[in-house]
């Protein structure tokens, strides 16, 4: 059983993650990016983004890749062109 002051030291641990994840996705940058300005790690960065999806985060907080606009973008200009 998590002593009180675990699992208040373990809710802190995971806003600070969900934070830097909310942040996260409102950038362009890549994780490893986002995590080089911030001084995070990847492999946590990961750990978490992934626990906290699994914890049924509002769909907002998940990074959608822009890649899919630029290329539908990229298509319709050499239609036109």
């Amino acid at each position: 059983m998590m002593s009180e002051q675990l699992k208040k030291a373990s809710q802190k641990l995971s806003q600070f993650w969900e934070n830097h994840i909310k942040e996260w996705s409102q950038t362009k940058l890549t994780q490893n990016a986002y995590c080089r300005n911030n001084n995070l790690r990847a492999n946590q960065f990961t750990y978490w983004k992934n626990k906290l999806k699994q914890q049924n985060l509002p769909v907002e907080f998940v990074q959608m890749t822009s890649n899919h606009f630029e290329d539908v973008t990229a298509t319709e200009h050499r239609h036109h062109g």
